[in-house]
């Protein structure tokens, strides 16, 4: 090997870190508990000894650490960095071992992190523009919850430590409290009020009592109570025992206690240190010691007492580009300067300043003359500057040019100093002339960016900016062009980057800007780069090669601006350009000790670079490497195929009745794979071909398959117990399968891990977890808990292929993969995986490794190269190699005794344990007449060993083995690499032929044995074969129409297919995946498999299965009428003859208070909060079981609007869980006693949540946000209550399946395109489950982190059957199901196979089955009659054979069940009318628990003027008599219309219901018979109004009108007037007292006020302001402007009510959002602070004060309650 390119002997190591992050970043210096001070610079993290002076180092940051956190521990160090996918590194700062690696969480960088008081959890923010913040599981480096904080800048994000679970945020004019439960993050905003001003803040720590306080960058402190500002009386508060320590612009710090009181405080002004200006951005208190971090990038430690002490940690440049960099001649110094303005001279000995020096203009180039008296400094703006090195004092100042002076040099003797500027000129000044100019070089095209002198001062060397190098001979400046005379000149540095002698610096496809600055030890012959990616490389010296081989060195986080060797040649300076970093290396020499347990630097390695002496690839392996494993099929969508197959009218044939069952497979996967073949704890044999995992049984030599991949499986490995298999394929999305091995059956499928495809697997020897390659760009690398199905840590693996990844069999957490030009060594931390590369030494070379794995011991790892040698490695040193074949060593196995090799010689070589004899040794050869062999001598690519035996598996497609004496048998053979299409089998034996790319001709038997005949070597590659064609059938397609079944096996397409001569078999072979399968013709009675069906057959219809299957979850109607015009809050008021001042007075506005009607309780002085006390509702016409029982059946839970409740039956008590912000559609109960009152809710929205809570204390247990979009309609917790299934609302229909108390998803798979209403888990299992929907019924099986499909299979002699719309699940014993049917009937299934039908179980569609856990008895919930003899719900045996129907008292003839549920006798029904009703079965008698009102919009609302009842009327047809006190149904009217108003006159014996199709009917209270009728309109009815005196009725209509009718006249119900003129609809009607006047409120918001008898419009505003108004419902006009606020641009306020039993003191508003708001009244100031109450899910329609004012009834449009 040539000496230039070679790795240099010489190597650096980071000595010390000059500077310290201030700018851009807070809270950034901390204490250990060992009493070291932690911080960063760069991408370095330093550990500093206060004591030692000493610096350690953490390297692992690939770019600038932005923050910085301390664990609880005092030892545990957590830091984030800027990038593009920036990680966060959890790392121990007394080891500087990384712990864990938190990755794809953030974009851009991570600005904030803070673990919480136990050390569990990590909170993070990111840099991205929605600020999002994660919540870590750091250990497990899971991400356990994700949210977008803000779209204004995120400033600080801290845990509280004395509330769990909860941490603040805070940033530009917010701050934000955020809690975590499950996988969710909710937060509040805080509320400044009437405190203080928004502010921007910027540092936030917490009180004792959990209260948050925060500095702002106006200097104050706010205190927040809750999320509330309380006191409003900075850069960073820091907490600790003592109190607070308080830091802002000022240089003073203030210490409080914990309440805020001042305790003492400390100036830096009174030191020597301090300074005007100093900026402290962090600040950390420990007992008597203050930690302080200033912008200007520097660290002092004050100890306080006895007597003030300060110390300085670092110092370095402030904010601005470090460039300028020159070493003294003679002495251990070093100076530096930076655009900041600031020259800084640095003691190299006692990695200390000097002193600084502060220049008129920002600092680009430095050097020293050399005696070192005197230092030339380049500014930016052309100005050069002569001082003094002793006191840096200014000697004189040149200023030639007016661009920035890139670079500058004294001559060897001093005489002379060359200036090169960005004027593309380099000036000559002679030094005793007082600088005069005396030269100057022309002719350069760009800026001058480096140059040097020779020896003996006549030459200068330059470079530019555009890569020209140029000579010149001194001090003329005269260009120097001859080429011989150049090669003599011996240089006094060389600091270039061009020229022959440095040529090797440059990679093939630099940048010319790529390497900014250069050094050279002569006498060392070493060169030192840094360069724009931040790294410091060591090459020799000279290196005339391009890519030349370094040894490479990260610290720095932005381009590496410079570099010098130091004069003692002991040390190498580097200065940072945007990180203000100076790093001091450790120069060692090549007999140098390195220091014990000391890094090199932070890298050491060979170039990544192609080098000259890295051998080509061996052709198998070139081959290997450019295979591409892309696919060019024809993808159909299931929407192109619908479409196509919907425009031809034609019926679809039924499928075959004939089945095919895969029987044999010739061929194994070799050619491109490795160690893939392996015995089984039984003795059998398992490998691959084509999407195939064969298991050979040995004593039969019967095949049988593992056919659940759906493309190519490229990887294969064992488990450790040998009974499970992992398997790898090629695909867009690549999977990971592992399955049984006996069974055939998937135990876990591993999604989303991969891209392309996978590679590689391993086993850890524990079994537990699971290794794995990807084929994307990086060849990622993810590790798994395959039982889970959970990613447990990935990283990217290498830029070449990787072949091989082995686990250490004792180290649990290490791993070594090896591929194309490297092998790594691997360490799990955390959610990520740390890297050496094996360091080769000169022991070896580097080569390609194609296989590796560890001695038994984990102590050893051994490498196969594509050289024939074996590698031995300890640690990540290479110890030796053995020459093992001639070729590449492409397979090698460890086990008790030894290894066993196998390489491309076709040589199989036993190896004693020590790995230094051969033990024994194995041919392949085809010489026996018995054995076909394509070569003589086929290349081994994999090799096992078990029972005494010997598995091989070649690159041409055999398995083969050897017994204990040698003997060769064949498992397997197939075709080798290339396309496999010509087949044809014999027409009158049991023979078959194939051709192939392989260029072979092989002739097969298939019967009675499956076996290679012969073969033949062809001269080119072949396509096509046949046999003599006499054969009887063929296999046709029937085109597009025709129906079929599908078989799975090839991974690619299948080239041909053939019957066997007596149609016994079918003969396939596959084209890329060169496998030739041979089927066996199944059993007439076969079962045929069903998938969801589009047919267009009749199925029947149903309105209720309809309605249900069309509902849109996904849309809301906030603005539910069609309203215009502007808004009463964006309203211009003029003043009418009343003044402002009047105006906002309360008697501005007379409402009447009512006389106090007597009962036991006194009327309210003053309203001042609501509490809700019970809903009067529940939600059936568009759930499913939704109604359960709940502690030992006292109480029953369901869910009505944003609430689920919990109602207690014997009291009528209800208590309600509110944290839902959205209609709740689905709920469902945990069944396990270990999780008994643990219910489930799922609610609809664009990304909706399940939330997991407690029935009893209604606190919330997990929140769930995944996949689902739209909505989740369907929930079911599993057998042992850990799972949670849940449906989506999606166009997918998307199953998840949910750990809900760890608050991951387990699985998530699509489920179908149509309607898909349950999916429950079998009573009795984890994994099993079954969903149901629109001509859908599906079998799932949960398999690790996927949920594996079985479509329903109908028996092949019962054509008739088809899969009809499943609306019900229930389950029997012996793995049987039952679903219910549109059609009434119930199917009954076993695993997924039909087995029967019950005919009619009910005369409509049956909605709902529940089986009862303890005696297996089912109950049925339909459509049907509800007769006497029962109808609607049935109670069954357990084969639903006998049954017993109940009659449900109180309901219409006609019910439909929604709901059941069956505990302790008893069955609770849910209808669809909004009626819960108990079945007692011993005495076959029901009892009506709760009713309300069905499907349909409700606004009708009215309470009683003198009793405890209310009626309501909704567009379900049916108005309700409600005892709010009781909270029980009185009466119910079946109304000949939708309903939208209703209102009872003053005396209650009367009550009027408007209906939406323009008709008024007033009904006897008491009767309840229709007193009066009248229709005079064609539209809507908004609102009908009593007057006071009970003689009128307001009757307010879409049509734009307000009809008067007089009640006294009887049922003829004459009209008085009518009141004409009205802008748009009418939906408020107010009264006044004496019924003389009514106050309209219309669509358009303008009010009006009418003259009862005469219809007249009132305008006058003294009669107005005289009015008294009996009612107030009104939301128009001056005195409720306030109730409008800012969000009504979107949507409108609804009703109103004001209180009237006490002087009328509030309004409550209902609005579009689903708020009840409590105001004062009036309320005339715009945006009127108020009280708001959710519940509702949708707009609030009415909102209605009872008598006396002690109830307030509210109305949900869409929610029915």
């Amino acid at each position: 090997m040539s000496e230039y390119t070679k790795v240099p002997s010489q190597s650096l190591r980071l000595e010390w870190a000059y500077g310290y992050r201030g700018k851009q970043s807070r809270c950034n210096v901390k204490f250990t508990s060992s009493n070291e001070v932690v911080y960063f610079v760069a991408a370095i993290g330093i550990v500093y000894n206060v004591e030692k002076h000493s610096q350690r180092f953490y390297f692992e940051h690939n770019d600038d650490i932005l923050c910085i956190c301390l664990h609880p521990n005092g030892f545990l160090i957590a830091t984030g960095e800027i990038g593009e996918s920036p990680v966060i590194s959890v790392w121990n700062c007394n080891t500087l071992q990384t712990r864990s690696l938190l990755q794809n969480g953030h974009k851009d960088g991570v600005i904030g992190l803070d673990f919480n008081q136990d050390g569990d959890r990590l909170v993070s923010a990111g840099m991205d523009k929605d600020y999002t913040i994660n919540v870590w599981d750091w250990e497990k480096g899971k991400l356990l919850a994700t949210a977008s904080a803000t779209t204004d800048k995120l400033i600080d994000i801290q845990y509280n430590p004395y509330s769990p679970g909860h941490f603040v945020t805070c940033g530009l004019r917010h701050i934000k409290f955020w809690s975590h439960c499950g996988n969710a993050l909710t937060s509040k905003k805080g509320i400044f009020g009437p405190v203080g001003p928004v502010q921007t803040l910027i540092s936030v720590a917490f009180m004792r009592d959990g209260n948050a306080f925060a500095g702002s960058l106006a200097g104050d402190v706010c205190v927040f109570e809750g999320h509330v500002l309380k006191r409003s009386t900075i850069f960073h508060i820091f907490s600790c025992e003592e109190g607070f320590a308080i830091a802002g612009k000022s240089p003073t710090i203030k210490m409080v206690d914990h309440d805020l009181e001042e305790i003492g405080s400390f100036d830096m002004l009174s030191v020597d240190n301090g300074r005007n200006g100093m900026i402290v951005k962090s600040v950390f208190w420990k007992n008597d010691t203050l930690l302080l971090g200033l912008q200007t990038n520097e660290i002092f430690l004050a100890c306080l007492k006895p007597t003030v002490n300060v110390t300085t940690v670092t110092q370095g440049h402030p904010e601005g580009d470090v460039w300028a960099l020159a070493v003294h001649p003679n002495k251990q110094i070093a100076i530096t300067g930076s655009d900041s303005c600031s020259l800084i001279v640095w003691d190299i000995k006692e990695r200390a300043i000097i002193k600084s020096y502060k220049t008129q203009s920002a600092i680009r180039s430095l050097g020293y003359n050399p005696n070192g008296e005197l230092i030339a400094v380049g500014m930016v703006q052309g100005i050069c500057s002569i001082i003094r090195s002793a006191d840096l004092s200014l000697v004189s100042s040149i200023k030639s040019r007016k661009d920035v002076i890139h670079e500058l040099k004294f001559s060897p003797d001093g005489k002379y100093l060359a200036v090169g500027s960005h004027d593309n000129f380099v000036d000559i000044y002679a030094v005793d002339q007082n600088f005069k100019k005396v030269g100057e070089c022309v002719g350069n095209c760009s800026f001058i960016t480096h140059l040097d002198w020779s020896v003996d001062g006549k030459f200068l060397q330059t470079n530019s900016g555009q890569r020209e190098h140029r000579y010149y001979e001194m001090p003329s400046g005269t260009a120097f062009t001859s080429k011989s005379a150049i090669s003599e000149v011996q240089w006094n540095t060389w600091t270039g980057v061009l020229g022959a002698e440095v040529a090797g610096i440059w990679d093939k496809y630099s940048e010319v800007s790529d390497v900014n600055s250069a050094d050279v030890l002569f006498e060392d012959e070493v060169l030192v780069t840094g360069d724009d990616f931040g790294l410091v490389k060591l090459f020799n010296f000279p290196t005339p090669k391009k890519g030349a081989k370094y040894k490479r060195y990260i610290g720095h986080s932005s381009q590496v601006t410079n570099v010098r060797f130091t004069a003692d040649r002991r040390h190498v300076m580097s200065t940072g350009e945007d990180d203000n970093a100076v790093l001091q290396w450790r120069y060692l020499g090549e007999d140098e000790e390195k220091g014990p347990g000391q890094p090199m630097g932070s890298d050491m390695e060979a170039s990544d670079s192609d080098m000259s002496d890295v051998p080509q690839l061996d052709s198998d392996l070139e081959r290997e490497n450019e295979v591409s494993y892309s696919r060019s099929k024809k993808e159909s969508s299931p929407e192109r195929l619908q479409k196509s197959n919907s425009n031809s009218g034609k019926k679809r044939l039924r499928p075959p009745v004939t089945d095919l069952e895969l029987f044999h497979v010739n061929g194994y996967r070799g050619y491109d794979c490795r160690n893939n073949a392996f015995y089984l704890t039984n003795g059998n044999i398992v490998f691959h071909v084509a999407a195939v995992g064969i298991v050979v049984h040995k004593s039969s030599g019967k095949q049988s398959f593992y056919t659940s991949h759906t493309d190519d499986i490229l990887c294969l490995a064992i488990h450790p117990t040998k009974d499970l298999v992992a398997t790898g394929q090629v695909g867009k999305n690549a999977t990971v399968h592992v399955w049984n091995a006996e069974s055939k059956s998937p135990v876990s499928i591993l999604e989303g891990g991969h891209t392309r495809g996978v590679c590689a697997v391993d086993f850890s020897s524990d079994g537990r977890r699971l290794a794995s390659v990807g084929l994307d760009d990086n060849h990622c690398i993810v590790i798994w808990d395959w039982k889970k199905g959970e990613q447990l840590a990935n990283a990217r693996g290498h830029k070449d292929k990787i072949f091989s990844i082995r686990w250490n069999p004792v180290e649990q957490s290490c791993l070594v993969s090896v591929g194309i030009k490297h092998i790594k060594f691997w360490s799990v931390t955390g959610g990520g995986l740390t890297s050496r590369r094996g360091t080769f030494g000169s022991v070896g070379k580097l080569v390609t490794m194609c296989c590796a794995l560890y001695s038994n011991d984990g102590k050893v790892c051994y490498s196969g190269g594509d050289n024939g040698q074996l590698y031995v490695w300890k640690d990540l040193a290479l110890t030796r190699t053995v020459k093992a074949h001639e070729g590449p060593c492409f397979s090698l196995f460890v086990f008790d005794k030894g290894f066993i090799s196998g390489g491309k010689d076709g040589l199989i070589k036993i190896w004693n344990q020590e790995l230094t004899e051969v033990v024994k040794e194995f041919e392949l050869s085809g010489k026996s007449t018995e054995l076909y062999f394509y070569d003589s001598r086929p290349a081994i690519r994999s090799v096992a060993t078990a029972f005494g035996c010997i598995l091989a598996g070649t690159r041409n497609g055999e398995v083969v083995e050897f017994d204990k004496f040698g003997e060769l048998s064949i498992i397997v053979q197939g075709h080798s690499e290339g396309e496999v299409w010509g087949l044809s089998c014999s027409a009158s034996k049991s023979l078959y032929v194939t051709v192939s790319d392989d260029r072979t001709l092989r002739l097969w038997s298939y019967a009675p044995q499956n076996k290679l005949i012969r073969s033949r070597k062809l001269k080119h590659a072949a396509r096509c074969v046949s046999f003599s064609p006499n054969g009887d059938f063929a296999a046709v397609g029937f085109g597009k129409f025709a129906r079929f079944k599908r078989y799975s096996g090839h991974s690619a397409h299948v080239g041909n297919i053939k019957w066997s001569h007596d149609d016994s078999h079918v003969i396939s072979v596959g084209g890329a995946d060169t496998s030739i399968m041979v089927w066996r013709c199944g059993a007439d009675d076969a079962n045929i498999a069903c998938n969801d069906s589009d047919d267009e057959d009749s199925e029947g219809f149903d309105s209720d299965v309809d309605r249900e299957k069309n509902i849109d979850f996904a849309s809301k109607t906030y603005c539910v009428r069609s309203t215009e015009g502007v808004k009463p809050h964006l309203q211009i008021y003029e003043e009418k003859k009343v003044s402002s001042l009047q105006r906002f007075k309360p008697q501005s506005v007379q409402v009447a208070s009512r006389d106090f009607v007597p009962d036991h309780k006194k009327p309210l002085d003053k309203i001042t909060d609501l509490f809700l006390d019970c809903v009067l509702g529940y939600r059936g016409y568009d759930c499913r079981n939704n109604l359960h029982y709940v502690n030992d059946g006292e109480d029953i839970v369901y869910h009505a609007a944003a609430l689920c409740i919990v109602n207690n039956i014997s009291t009528g008590i209800q208590s309600f869980y509110t944290e839902h912000d959205d209609d709740v559609i689905c709920l469902t109960i945990n069944k396990n006693s270990k999780f008994k009152g643990v219910v489930a809710s799922g609610q609809v929205g664009k990304h909706p949540a399940i939330f997991v809570w407690d029935v009893n204390s209604k606190e919330t247990l997990s929140v769930l946000k995944g996949k689902h979009r739209s909505g989740v309609c369907f929930l079911d917790f599993s057998s042992s209550g850990r799972y949670l299934a849940s449906l989506g609302l999606d166009d997918q229909h998307m199953i998840s399946v949910w750990h809900w108390q760890q608050a991951y998803q387990v699985a998530c798979v699509p489920c179908s395109l149509n309607r898909v209403f349950v999916v429950m888990f079998r009573p009795d299992s984890d994994s099993l489950l079954v969903s149901a929907g629109v001509k859908h019924l599906a079998f799932w099986s949960l398999a690790g982190s996927t949920l594996i499909k079985k479509s329903p299979r109908f028996p092949a002699d019962k054509p008739s059957l088809r899969l009809i719309t499943m609306l019900a699940i229930a389950f029997g014993p012996d793995n049987q199901s039952f679903t219910g049917a549109i059609s009434g009937d119930v199917y009954v299934w076993k695993d997924a196979v039909y087995v029967r039908q019950i005919a009619k179980v009910h005369n409509g569609p049956v909605f709902t089955l529940f089986t009862t856990l303890k005696d297996g008895l089912m109950v049925s919930g339909g459509k049907d009659k509800n007769s006497k003899d029962g109808g609607a719900v049935k109670l069954w045996d357990q084969e639903m054979r006998r049954c017993k129907g109940y009659h449900l008292s109180n309901l219409p003839d006609k019910v439909v069940v929604k709901s059941v549920f069956r505990a302790r006798g008893k069955i609770l029904v849910g209808t669809s009318d909004a009626d819960i009703v108990e079945i007692d079965e011993r005495r076959a008698s029901s009892s009506v628990i709760m009713s309300g009102h069905g499907a349909g919009e409700f606004w009708g609302l009215s309470a009683h003027p003198s009793k405890n009842l209310a009626v309501s009327a909704s567009e379900d047809g049916s108005a309700i008599i409600w005892d709010f006190v009781t909270k029980r149904m009185e009466n119910k009217i079946r109304l000949p219309w939708p309903a939208r108003s209703a209102c009872f006159n003053s005396d209650g014996d009367l009550f009027a219901v408007g209906s939406v199709r323009g008709e008024v009917i007033i009904y006897d209270s008491s009767t309840l018979r229709p007193f009066a009728k009248k229709r005079d309109r064609n539209k809507i009815i908004h609102v009908v109004r009593f007057s006071p005196d009970g003689r009128f009725l307001a009757v307010g209509s879409d049509d734009c009108a307000i009809d008067i009718y007089d009640v006294t006249k009887g049922a003829s119900l004459p009209k008085i007037t009518s009141c004409k003129g009205i802008s748009s609809f009418a939906y408020i009607i107010d009264f006044s007292t004496d019924s003389r006047y009514i106050k309209i409120g219309t669509g358009n918001y303008i009010p009006y006020i009418y003259e009862v008898d005469s219809g007249n419009v009132i305008t006058d505003q003294e009669v107005i302001n005289s009015i008294t108004w009996y009612t107030w419902t009104s939301v128009l006009g001056i005195e409720v402007l306030g109730i409008w606020g800012k969000d009504s641009a979107s949507a409108d306020v609804n009703c109103a009510s004001v209180n009237t039993t006490s002087s009328p003191n509030c309004i409550v508003t209902g609005d579009d959002f689903g708020n009840v708001k409590l105001f004062n009244f009036p309320c005339s100031e715009k945006f009127a602070t108020c009280k708001v109450y959710k519940g509702h899910s949708a707009h609030v329609t009415n909102v209605q004060f009872t008598r006396n004012d002690r109830y307030l009834l509210s109305a949900g449009g869409d929610d029915n309650w």
